[in-house]
């Protein structure tokens, strides 16, 4: 997509470990926070993702 050579790429999971409560007319409602994966994109020495050129 960017034209760069990848190396590496690690990824983490973020959220949906707690709870947070809610007053409402239906009374007290739990939810679990919204989870989302996060990704680090290791490229190869001297090339760069040029973000604002590539539209």
């Amino acid at each position: 997509m960017y034209g760069v050579q990848i190396t590496e790429v690690r990824t983490m999971n973020y959220g949906g470990g707690k709870s947070s409560t809610k007053y409402t007319n239906r009374g007290i409602v739990e939810q679990r926070n919204k989870q989302w994966k996060k990704a680090i994109v290791t490229v190869a020495d001297g090339e760069t993702i040029d973000l604002f050129n590539n539209f």
